[in-house]
């Protein structure tokens, strides 16, 4: 839009109503970039609620997730769950596939790949690429 607004193709007004639409409240863009990827990979990998990846950030479905969060938290130390007890190399398959399928971020690829180790979980390139490609 900012390239057309220079041009002259659309008047101010477009302008500013697509960047209003665009880009509608704080927080990550709207968009499926690296912030609203990894959350929805997070929702896969079993370390995010549902619907963490696409809750607007100053929404009351945001604030109830959040308060939801602190509650699983507690609930998982109190049962001494970590997140190596939950993720595993399926899991990171999983996420993967739902990454392609939505068309997510490329850098998704490289923080689910060190996640991978974190978790005790050798997980080579080659397997992303048979994951993918079925």
């Amino acid at each position: 839009a900012v390239g057309a607004f220079k041009e002259g193709s659309i008047s101010k007004e477009e302008f500013l109503d697509m960047e209003q639409n665009a880009c509608p409240t704080c927080g990550s863009c709207a968009g499926m970039f690296t912030a609203n990827s990894m959350n929805c990979l997070m929702e896969v990998l079993g370390l995010a609620l549902p619907y963490n990846g696409t809750a607007l950030a100053v929404s009351d479905q945001r604030r109830e997730m959040i308060r939801q969060a602190a509650f699983k938290l507690v609930e998982n130390i109190k049962n001494d769950l970590k997140p190596r007890d939950i993720v595993t190399r399926e899991a990171i398959d999983d996420a993967f596939a739902l990454d392609m399928a939505m068309g997510g971020s490329t850098n998704t690829v490289l923080h689910t790949l060190a996640i991978a180790p974190e978790d005790g979980i050798e997980y080579a390139l080659d397997r992303l690429a048979e994951t993918v490609n079925g």
